[in-house]
């Protein structure tokens, strides 16, 4: 399996990199990553069989900052890790170094968790992308998007709708499906029946308060069906509405960090001007 490289290099945190390979090839990237040696036979012939039918189940995650590693991820999917140094990392075993709070390494994926879709950085001042390496489904996504203003939204409101689109599947499609599978009498229990003591509570006679009637405007009567229609199909509604969110978040957060690394460009350069000859580097 070819190892797919995502790098950045940051003003604050250094060196950034994402490997995203089979274990072998990882392995020679990090000695300490775990190579599947110690896996049993029967269980390694069984994981060869997925790995010719789903070859991304073979994919493993692998972070480093500066050449130090920081996470070590058995299988691809979406990843929060921190940027600090992880203790609990140990020599041949797996950990993803998972965290909520800045500073942070996310790995998206799409939506089967085959491919890596955007690798982005959070410190205080937002979120910066990685930029994805060259001939990977990430660079074609990322290309369509820049050259077609409608796939710049569309992309990411796919991604942020179908977060919330098994809850879709399960509250609307499964539903159905019960209606069209057999129904299956299962057999009847006899529980046993437990006779719990009965406790006379005392009676608390509480005052009467005469509220005042309260009576809608007319003009909220064609809103009110609306109104009924999301209070009842609240949980097939919401998770959509998080994902639109979600995907014009990440829209907003693509163009901060263009700006963000072209700031980062004018330093460099500005750097580089003041100092032709690197001279400051190698004091340091």
């Amino acid at each position: 399996m070819t190892v797919e490289h995502w790098s950045m290099q940051h003003p604050v945190f250094g060196r950034l990199d994402v490997f995203l390979g089979d274990a072998a090839s990882l392995h020679t990237l990090d000695p300490d990553f775990p190579d599947g040696e110690d896996v049993a036979a029967s269980k390694k012939e069984k994981k060869k069989v997925a790995d010719k039918v789903f070859g991304y189940l073979a994919t493993k995650v692998l972070v480093q900052r500066d050449g130090t590693t920081l996470a070590r991820c058995d299988a691809l999917q979406e990843h929060k890790v921190s940027l600090e140094d992880n203790a609990k990392l140990k020599p041949g075993k797996y950990h993803s170094n998972y965290t909520t709070s800045k500073p942070m390494l996310q790995i998206q994926t799409n939506l089967t968790n085959s491919w890596v879709t955007d690798i982005r950085v959070k410190d205080d001042r937002g979120w910066v992308n990685f930029d994805p390496p060259a001939g990977s489904k990430a660079e074609k996504r990322l290309e369509e998007m820049e050259a077609s203003p409608f796939k710049r939204w569309l992309y990411p409101l796919i991604g942020g709708v179908g977060k919330g689109g098994w809850a879709l599947v399960a509250l609307v499609l499964l539903p159905m499906l019960g209606r069209l599978l057999p129904d299956w009498h299962l057999p009847d229990i006899p529980w046993p029946e437990i006779n719990w003591p009965s406790i006379n509570w005392p009676e608390i006679n509480l005052p009467d308060i005469n509220l005042p009637e309260f009576h809608l405007p007319r003009w909220l009567d064609p809103v009110l069906p609306v109104l009924d229609f999301l209070a009842e199909y609240s949980k097939v509604w919401v998770p959509v509405v998080v994902g639109i969110v979600v995907g014009i978040l990440a829209v907003r957060n693509n163009r901060k960090s263009k700006d963000r690394k072209a700031e980062w460009e004018a330093e460099w350069k500005a750097v580089q001007e003041d100092d032709p000859e690197g001279s400051v580097d190698k004091e340091q």
